[in-house]
């Protein structure tokens, strides 16, 4: 079976099992599929292109500059879903990207509204919350932080649109902890009045969405 066949039938596999799970959570709107290709190369991401998928995240400045360059005569929507450094922000707002889902710190808040002021820009935001604890993953750690982040954004900062919440759930097979991880994403999201959850890989997107995800960022799966 040739690649563009290979991945036609996985994507199906992946609309099905997104599609039966919005059935169990009694849901209709599907949810947006970022396909994040980090660990993939401009060809394999053409052939995605070219079986349906049009929105594709990448975790590095400088890798995502080059595929931008390399896939510009697609009409790709291009999300930052990695860890932006605060020297790296003059670089992201030259690059096309609709939705950075990590912003993660206040200091970043403030760092991406001047530079943004500067540029004439306005940016499209997910705020990343770490709902886990764990001390390996960027973003806000409590109500408080995420409280006076959002607050920040809606008084004083006019060059950003925070649309949404971020988080990444343990690598893990248990489906409570998942559940709950995700469960506690979208009350957040429901008490500040926030559209958007980005939530949800590879290896736990079904529970992600029963849980009300509205997009989910997949990878690994196109590539076994």
């Amino acid at each position: 079976m040739d690649l563009k066949a290979r991945l036609s039938r996985r994507w199906e596999e992946v609309r099905g099992r997104i599609l039966r799970a919005l059935e169990r959570a009694g849901r209709t709107d599907f949810p947006k599929v970022v396909v994040a290709s980090k660990y993939m190369d401009t060809a394999f991401m053409r052939t995605l292109y070219e079986i349906g998928l049009r929105c594709f995240g990448e975790n590095h400045i400088q890798s995502a500059e080059k595929k931008i360059s390399e896939l510009a005569d697609l009409d790709i929507e291009w999300h930052f879903i990695g860890h932006l450094q605060r020297n790296k922000i003059n670089k992201f707002l030259s690059l096309p990207f609709q939705l950075i889902h990590s912003v993660d710190s206040l200091r970043l808040v403030s760092a991406l509204e001047r530079r943004a002021e500067a540029h004439g820009l306005k940016v499209r935001c997910l705020l990343e919350v770490n709902v886990s604890g764990e001390a390996s993953k960027w973003g806000f750690r409590t109500r408080g932080e995420l409280a006076e982040a959002i607050d920040f954004i809606r008084r004083d900062c006019p060059h950003l649109e925070c649309v949404g919440l971020m988080t990444m759930a343990p690598y893990s097979s248990d489906e409570n902890l998942l559940r709950r991880v995700f469960s506690q994403l979208r009350s957040l999201a429901e008490e500040f009045s926030l559209p958007e959850l980005s939530m949800g890989t590879s290896n736990d997107f079904e529970i992600a969405v029963e849980e009300g995800a509205t997009i989910v960022r997949i990878g690994s799966v196109f590539l076994e």
